[in-house]
């Protein structure tokens, strides 16, 4: 799922009811709510572990590229070409940092990142959700005589 996407479903699962009649229906959603941002938490961070996974095997094949180990076999399997430059290891470091190669899998790692941290505070406010609404019913009743 798009991160996108996930707030447009949050914009319209975190509305409340302005009316007090139906503030019972937003306490009760509580539980729902919950678990469907979960099933969306366990989905993304299933993915950032798998792409996190991803980045550590490319950005061994590029250190190794960089120091010229890699086999021609499998520069030319990943369709990168040859490395001319004999660098020493003290340099190889700057080269991976500037690494076109490894920069969409890095890219793709901290967007994954925000995304499950985007999920994670969603959860949270929801796991506070339950409070915050009977705090306004019970604000409505005592507004209302009802104490």
């Amino acid at each position: 799922m798009q991160t996108m996407e996930i707030l447009t479903h949050w914009s319209e699962d975190s509305k409340v009811h302005e009316s007090i009649n139906d503030l019972g229906d937003d306490i009760r959603r509580v539980g729902s709510l919950h678990a469907k941002y979960i099933q969306i938490f366990f989905e993304e961070k299933a993915r950032l572990i798998k792409l996190k996974a991803n980045q550590a095997k490319l950005k061994k094949l590029r250190w190794e590229y960089w120091d010229g180990k890699l086999t021609p076999e499998v520069q030319k399997k990943m369709n990168w070409e040859p490395q001319a430059l004999k660098l020493i290891k003290a340099e190889i470091p700057m080269y991976m940092e500037s690494d076109e190669v490894l920069e969409d899998i890095n890219m793709k790692v901290d967007l994954q990142i925000e995304k499950v941290a985007v999920i994670d505070s969603i959860i949270k406010t929801i796991a506070q959700r339950g409070y915050q609404l009977k705090s306004v019913l019970d604000w409505e009743k005592y507004k209302s005589g009802g104490f």
